[in-house]
């Protein structure tokens, strides 16, 4: 049961994973122009309002990229978190199950 669960649990955060690199890498494809062919008329047509309109563009995406990497650095620290209280959820329950086999032991010696 444990291990189906964990399974589950990394295929999920494989699965995210990939589908944040996926978003990332489009944020950059269209940043760089290999996503789309044409550009728009106004960065056919040059001049100032071309290079102003290719900055914003740039800005806009730099702005998207930086929000899906600290997206997926928050995922991964919430990740962090939850697998840190089941690891010491379990280990409480190995502590407890430990105390049972030393009363075990005990309650043996008493009746020797």
């Amino acid at each position: 049961m444990a291990t189906s669960l964990l399974g589950f649990q990394l295929r999920n955060v494989l699965f995210q994973q990939t589908r944040w690199g996926l978003a990332v890498n489009q944020c950059r494809q269209v940043n760089t122009g290999d996503w789309m062919g044409s550009n728009g008329a106004i960065r056919e047509g040059g001049g100032a309002f071309s290079k102003r309109e290719e900055a914003q563009e740039e800005m806009y995406f730099r702005k998207k990229e930086k929000e899906l990497l600290q997206s997926l650095k928050s995922h991964h620290q919430e990740e962090i978190s939850a697998q840190e209280k089941e690891i010491k959820r379990l280990q409480e329950k190995i502590d407890w199950h430990k105390e049972k086999l030393e009363d075990l032991k005990e309650h043996k010696s008493s009746d020797d």
